[in-house]
């Protein structure tokens, strides 16, 4: 099984994106998106070879005075990883985007409702992070996050 290392690589992620120090704004609010549901998977604009890849939506949330964030996992990737068995991995397991990064970046729905992918030791590490005004989101397109990841594991 191929693994990528997701919690060293927060702190590495965390000082590129985006946050706000103001605590009134982490504050969690009820929301329902009209588009994006947990469950879902979707295809998406993937890098070059990664045609097949698909996104899953883990978790969507949204803070006062801010664009919701959705929650992700990435699959049928081909990302070069030293610390892999294999020296690539297939699956990054949580990756948060503002919500408009995933609007930009889906094609097409593939699925409406699956089995939630294990994500909670991510989430909380980036929730953790980003409560304490060291993490974010990312607002570029799925594929150019997980290049990033792939630059950054590399």
């Amino acid at each position: 099984m191929n693994k990528l290392l997701f919690i060293p690589m927060l702190f590495l992620i965390s000082s590129i994106l985006s946050c706000t120090g103001d605590a009134n704004q982490k504050k969690e609010m009820e929301y329902k998106d009209e588009k994006f549901e947990v469950g879902q998977v979707w295809k998406y604009q993937a890098r070059e070879g990664e045609a097949e890849s698909t996104l899953q939506i883990l978790k969507i949330e949204k803070f006062a005075d801010q664009e919701s964030f959705i929650h992700v996992s990435v699959k049928g990737l081909h990302v070069k990883n030293p610390n892999g068995e294999t020296g690539v991995s297939e699956t990054i397991q949580h990756l948060p985007f503002a919500r408009k990064a995933i609007a930009k970046s889906v094609t097409e729905l593939v699925s409406s409702k699956t089995e939630i992918a294990d994500f909670e030791e991510g989430y909380e590490t980036w929730k953790k992070a980003y409560d304490a005004g060291e993490g974010g989101v990312f607002s570029i397109s799925v594929a150019e996050a997980v290049a990033f990841v792939e630059k950054t594991l590399n």
